[in-house]
């Protein structure tokens, strides 16, 4: 009677059973796990104790109901495993690997490596293999664990290794293990770069048995799961059903999972850059209700980050960095690495809304430099952030630029400005030389077709925004012919001009207009006078530093007159006065700004650079003269002279103006 009894409460066959409730969604799990603990403790039975303090790590994560008890649970499994692992039979020890994983899927535990614990377990299920029943359930569910760690630790073919094992084990097992395993192995492929198409292939069918065996808690995860893969791959469209489908197996009581249902809110907000103030709305409750749950906050990273990426868009920088400051705080390892890669991002990115790149350079520098360490690729549903500090990385040439390069071609950017310095797959040179070249290299010379076809698009690079009066261009390229002649010349040159370019949009015509279009194409001459202006505005609102980081690209693309290498010719007249008037306006307005501000040297070399351009100006070596002059350089104030006096004389037969000729006389006064 004695023995009935001490099997009745035997605190290992009640730990089995407890852990079996687990995925069943049974609320007695808890109280007899906890209850075992208590014997196993009272016992001094270590291996008891590890493997209930294990159960507990994982029923906390699966069912994530009340967390308030979680640090506790993850104290005492770690205190029973700071002398090593103890002997444990095969099915007890897998039971403590799965929690263990589970706790480490968070913070790794001090001195178990994650994939060290993924190996123990890969293993034990080699031992195990061909088992069935409650065993092949076993295995499978801690098959389910090692592939999470081993997909989270970008272990590709430590995941397909554990998916070879669990093959033999998926017909045996019940539905919630090979549910589990569906939903743990799905989702690790579905995050893998690029995605493997069995992740979503195998969500759905974990979806489709989670619903039919009405397993609730593992319904929302796996609904959970595909619409945010699918709002970062396809967009908000489409995903009404499943959205409803997850609401339907919601439980309300279990706080996190309705933070979970707020986050997917507002991420979906968020790919609707006009629903800014939404996404932020819905983000703010969902880590809200995350605190109240009292889950582990670095294992909630997504939910601030994307609250963060809310508030970055809708331009309150100061909470988006306060919400990745504290998750960082609370992860660890590259989690906590990558969260402060974020934070630093997001204070690069404010400094870029209201000051030039240079401004954030250092931030810049560290942030892209510790992302390029850990190969973080972020920003999926904020593209025009990551746009802005990756145009601001290559204006600035950091070291991280081919990083910087990936990132635009992995999350597709669009270019936020028009920067030289972004990857464009078609780039036009106008300035001093005639250049075409796509993102493979330089096209066709102007030699291998007919040279109207150059010149119709060096007619277009030169207009004012890129556009030209169809008409007009025909008669100037054209002059010789006449009605359907001339306009049968202008269909066949933007006929060869399009087949060259491999992009038919790159040049458009609308049947009275032709226009290069600037998403598609980068122009020089545009560059250079979006530049122009930009300096000129910062300039007026005292913006020193933004006029000086501008002004300097814009000197940087000026290399020469427009089309200096072409024959000229009548038509080029217009574009190249234009041009050049704008780039001594620049040179004019930097100059006044350096010499107000004491920057003689720059003042000086700005002055240089305009007369090897421009040797006949006079207004600018009468600026550079005056300059010499008073930094006491006389005589390199009358070599400017004397060389302008030449100049003037051998090109135009002329004498300089009465004006320059009078600041001379001073000199030599």
């Amino acid at each position: 009677m004695a023995t009935a009894t001490q099997a009745q409460h035997d605190p290992w066959r009640h730990l089995v059973q407890a852990h079996r409730r687990i995925a069943h969604d049974d609320a007695q799990a808890a109280r007899e796990i906890e209850r075992c603990w208590r014997e196993f403790d009272h016992a001094d039975a270590r291996d008891g104790r590890l493997c209930a303090a294990a159960a507990m790590c994982e029923w906390s994560h699966v069912q994530r109901r009340d967390f308030r008890a979680y640090a506790l649970w993850r104290q005492r499994l770690e205190a029973a495993l700071a002398p090593g692992w103890p002997a444990l039979g095969p099915e007890h020890e897998l039971r403590a690997l799965t929690g263990a994983a589970w706790a480490a899927l968070v913070t790794p535990l001090a001195g178990v490596p994650p994939l060290e614990l993924k190996q123990r377990i890969v293993s034990r299920l080699d031992q195990m293999s061909g088992h069935s029943g409650s065993s092949a359930s076993l295995c499978l569910t801690a098959a389910a664990a090692a592939v999470y760690l081993a997909g989270h630790n970008d272990d590709v073919a430590g995941m397909e290794a554990v998916v070879a094992q669990a093959a033999s084990f998926v017909d045996a097992a019940d539905a919630p293990a090979r549910v589990r395993w569906l939903h743990a192995a799905g989702a690790m492929f579905a995050f893998t770069l690029p995605p493997d198409p069995r992740g979503m292939k195998m969500l759905a069918q974990a979806r489709e048995l989670a619903a039919r065996e009405n397993l609730r808690s593992a319904l929302f995860d796996i609904c959970h799961e595909e619409i945010f893969l699918r709002l970062g791959r396809e967009g908000p469209a489409g995903l009404d059903s499943l959205f409803e489908q997850m609401l339907a197996a919601l439980d309300p009581t279990r706080l996190y999972d309705v933070a979970r249902r707020h986050h997917l809110q507002a991420r979906r907000a968020l790919h609707v850059p006009a629903q800014a103030g939404n996404a932020v709305y819905y983000g703010r409750i969902a880590v809200e209700l995350l605190e109240q749950s009292a889950y582990p906050i670095g294992d909630a990273a997504l939910l601030y980050t994307t609250y963060a990426y809310a508030c970055a868009r809708h331009g309150d920088h100061a909470a988006g960095l306060a919400a990745m400051e504290k998750v960082a705080a609370h992860s660890g390892g590259a989690q906590r690495r990558q969260q402060q890669s974020i934070a630093l991002f997001l204070r690069a990115y404010a400094v870029l809304k209201k000051q030039s790149p240079e401004q954030a350079r250092a931030l810049l520098q560290q942030a892209f430099a510790e992302a390029d360490r850990m190969q973080w690729f972020g920003f999926r549903p904020v593209p025009e952030v990551a746009g802005l500090l990756v145009e601001a990385a290559l204006r600035l040439n950091l070291e991280t630029a081919a990083y910087a390069r990936k990132l635009v071609q992995l999350r597709k950017l669009e270019p936020p400005g028009y920067s030289a310095a972004w990857p464009w797959k078609l780039r036009i040179a106008t300035f001093g030389r005639f250049e075409l070249a796509s993102s493979a290299g330089p096209l066709a010379a102007s030699g291998k077709l007919p040279r109207k076809t150059f010149e119709l698009l060096q007619y277009v690079a030169g207009s004012p925004q890129l556009t030209a009066a169809a008409d007009r261009l025909t008669a100037s390229l054209w002059p010789e012919l006449e009605g359907d002649l001339a306009r049968g010349a202008f269909r066949t040159a933007l006929h060869r001009l399009r087949k060259l370019l491999d992009d038919a949009e790159a040049v458009q015509f609308d049947g009275t207009s032709v226009r290069i279009d600037p998403a598609r194409v980068w122009v020089d001459a545009l560059a250079f006078e979006r530049l122009v202006d930009s300096t000129e505005a910062a300039l007026r609102r005292s913006d020193g530093a933004r006029a000086r980081f501008d002004g300097a690209e814009a000197l940087a693309l000026y290399a020469g007159h427009f089309l200096a290498d072409q024959q000229d010719a009548p038509w080029m007249l217009t574009a190249q006065e234009r041009l050049r008037s704008r780039f001594v306006r620049l040179v004019a307005m930097l100059g006044e700004h350096y010499e107000r501000s004491g920057a003689t040297a720059e003042a000086q070399a700005l002055y240089r650079k305009a007369i090897e351009l421009d040797p006949l100006d006079e207004e600018i070596a009468r600026r550079l003269m005056a300059l010499l002059r008073d930094a006491g350089e006389t005589s390199a104030a009358l070599e400017v002279f004397r060389g302008l006096r030449q100049r003037l004389s051998v090109v135009l037969g002329r004498a300089p103006s009465a004006q320059t000729q009078r600041l001379a006389d001073t000199l030599r006064a």
